[in-house]
This record gives C-alpha cells, sequence and structure tokens, in this order.
C-alpha cells in the first residue's frame, strides 16, 4: 500500500500540488504518504509533491481540500480534478468569472461568457460560489 495515499492501488504517478498559506502549517504537521515531500515557497504557501496511485480516491482526496489546495501536475490529474469539481459545481460544468464577452460563439452564446473564463482550481470554483 506504499503507492496509495489511503487504501486503493493503481498505476504511480508524481503528484505536485500547492497548499495555501493558511493551510501550509497543518500540511507541514502531516504526513499523508512515505514519499512526500514539502518545500516552502516565499509567499508562505507550500509545494508538496509525492508519488501515488492515480485512482478515484486521489482526486477526492485533493477535492477535500477544497480552495485550499493547486493541483500543479501531472496535467491528467488536474485535468481529472478540474473535471470533478466542475461537476459539483452549482451551474453543472460551467464555472465563469462574470466577465461579459467580446465575441460570442454558439456554445456560450447563453452565458454571454468567453470559454477562457473557465475555472480551473477548487480554490476559483469556491470564489465563485462565494460571489454570488
Amino acid at each position: 500500500m506504499q503507492d496509495a495515499v489511503v487504501v486503493m492501488r493503481g498505476r504511480q504517478i508524481a503528484v505536485e500540488l500547492v497548499r495555501d498559506r493558511p493551510t501550509a502549517a497543518w500540511a507541514r504537521d502531516r504526513v499523508w504518504h512515505p514519499s512526500q515531500e514539502l518545500v516552502p515557497l516565499r509567499d508562505g504557501k507550500v509545494r508538496m509533491t509525492l508519488r501515488v496511485a492515480d485512482t478515484r480516491e486521489l482526486v477526492g482526496w485533493i477535492l477535500s481540500f477544497g480552495r485550499r489546495v493547486k493541483v500543479v501536475g501531472p496535467t491528467e490529474l488536474r485535468d481529472k480534478v478540474r473535471k470533478e469539481a466542475l461537476a459539483l459545481s452549482p451551474h453543472r460544468g460551467v464555472a465563469m468569472t462574470g466577465r461579459p464577452s467580446r465575441r460570442k460563439s454558439s456554445s456560450n452564446a447563453k452565458q454571454g461568457m468567453r470559454s477562457s473564463n473557465v475555472v480551473t482550481t477548487t480554490k476559483e470554483i469556491a470564489s465563485q460560489s462565494e460571489r454570488r
């Protein structure tokens, strides 16, 4: 079970996360996995790297930190977390920044939003929800 965060096993991947300042101390005080390495960043955040199984459990574990964590890599994991977070969004997969679009495509004309405004971190999703 050394490649699993908690229980599930799967293909090992190198994960890189950034924890925000309010939760950096908590991250430093806890060991989630034997491969875990923490690097303090200048702004009080912490960069966490670990080699773990690429499972649904990993996505859920990352989402459990909500807006306090950003997935730096791998890209595939970031995309899985983004997809799941957007599915949990009250907008059913369309998280928007609230800025009107200059040009509207048929797929986003109803929202009046640019497609580049899709939220990429759980922190941004939570921030959008708090503004509503």
